[in-house]
């Protein structure tokens, strides 16, 4: 579970928006959404050596319009 929050923490408001749609109609929010898909679905490994599958990440569920020109790159202070 600790893999997980790290990995969502960061993302807290973008992840209350991005699966707020998903949400919606269940007894669930956002957040608990992203960790039950992501904890299920982007960790590999045994504990105490659980890893994230970044490729398997989903940081957004729902009706969302695809990103065009996507570009990330890691910068000193995390990702730009």
């Amino acid at each position: 579970m600790s893999v997980t929050k790290g990995l969502l923490k960061p993302m807290a408001d973008f992840i209350n928006v991005s699966f707020k749609l998903e949400a919606e109609g269940t007894v669930k929010n956002p957040h608990n959404l992203a960790t039950s898909y992501n904890k299920k679905h982007a960790l590999t490994g045994q504990y105490p050596d659980i890893k994230v599958d970044y490729s398997k990440v989903i940081l957004s569920k729902g009706s969302l319009e695809m990103a065009q020109d996507l570009k990330l790159s890691k910068g000193r202070k995390g990702l730009i």
